[in-house]
């Protein structure tokens, strides 16, 4: 404005602030993104008046970010209800697993029986008897759940002789899903990650 020989005043004025942040859960971390609505309008007053106005201007701003957990790692929880089998009951007898972020699971069955093993997560187009040697259950019997984009498999055992298999599908973005479990004492669950 110097350099044409102008003379005035320039208002700022910020019309609208709309921060929003939405987080959501995934299996094993969440995602947070965060975005701001700015509106705001533009006046230059010269000496004689008004040399010009402007109409609001909006921009938005978007982060988007890892969900910080504060824990190093993190589990994903299901229950086991038993369905079929020689000591099935009405209703049925639930029991508490444990998936880990390091690959690690964990089931504890009645008598606080505790069964542990390992688990991988794959694609759903992938084999999982190309990839293991499953012995006590059908891994072709499960069903991905609606929406899964993977499917797991995991052989536990208590040490002393009681083994469990689970095959399961589940939703990455959210770790929901399903599927089936069965032992070596002619036990079947059904497993459903909560």
């Amino acid at each position: 404005m110097t350099k044409l020989g102008l003379t005035g005043v320039i208002f700022v004025k910020l019309d609208d602030f709309s921060p929003r942040v939405a987080c959501v859960r995934g299996f094993w971390t969440g995602t947070c993104s965060g975005s701001t609505d700015v509106s705001f309008g533009v006046n230059i007053r010269g000496v004689a008046g008004p040399l010009f106005s402007s109409a609001a201007v909006q921009a938005t701003i978007l982060s988007v970010a890892p969900a910080s957990t504060g824990r190093a790692a993190q589990s994903l929880r299901a229950q086991l209800s038993l369905i079929k089998g020689p000591i099935v009951t009405i209703p049925p007898q639930t029991f508490s697993a444990e998936f880990s972020e390091t690959g690690k699971a964990q089931v504890i069955l009645s008598g606080r029986r505790l069964l542990t093993g390992d688990f991988e997560l794959i694609g759903l187009e992938e084999s999982i008897k190309g990839k293991y040697k499953p012995s006590l259950i059908n891994t072709d019997s499960m069903k991905p759940s609606p929406g899964a984009d993977a499917k797991g498999f995991v052989a536990l055992s208590d040490g002393r002789g009681t083994q469990l298999e689970c095959v399961y599908s589940l939703i990455r973005s959210t770790g929901r899903g399903d599927g089936t479990c069965a032992d070596n004492q002619r036990n079947t669950y059904s497993l459903v990650f909560d």
